[in-house]
């Protein structure tokens, strides 16, 4: 059972293995998708990541190895910079996540992003706002 950010890891999953760990993976998009506008589908996420256009993360228990969150980035290239976009959270708890996010931050610098980004619900936007994330319109962004 997942008490602290100690008990969870978080891990990208490389395009190749994503069938591999879809069906733990997808109740969590699912769950992420209920607080969306319809922009797609689950089976439009799962097109978006075996097309590299979305990457897939999820954060497991140690103990059992057991999905308890996952999540998709894109990267968004503009004229001017790449932005990290992190598009679905959904899982156990935000806490548990938001812990994860140097390592969000470290790969995102690696793909030479200058930026994160997340598309934010107000209480969501609120949380990381202590993670130097600003609210811009409904969109929380992040220098990095």
């Amino acid at each position: 059972m997942v008490k602290s950010v100690e008990d969870v890891a978080l891990m990208g999953i490389r395009q190749d293995m994503v069938q591999a760990i879809w069906e733990k993976a997808k109740p969590h998009l699912e769950q992420a998708l209920e607080h969306s506008d319809d922009e797609f589908k689950i089976d439009d996420v799962l097109q978006f990541l075996l097309d590299r256009a979305m990457q897939l993360w999820v954060l497991y228990d140690i103990a059992t190895h057991d999905v308890v969150m996952a999540g998709c980035t894109e990267i968004v290239v503009h004229p001017n910079k790449k932005i990290c976009r992190v598009v679905l959270m959904g899982g156990l708890s935000m806490d548990l996540w938001q812990a994860q996010t140097p390592v969000f931050e470290d790969w995102a610098r690696e793909q030479g992003c200058v930026q994160m980004e997340t598309l934010a619900r107000k209480g969501l936007a609120r949380k990381l706002n202590k993670f130097d994330y600003k609210q811009i319109y409904q969109v929380c962004r992040k220098d990095i």
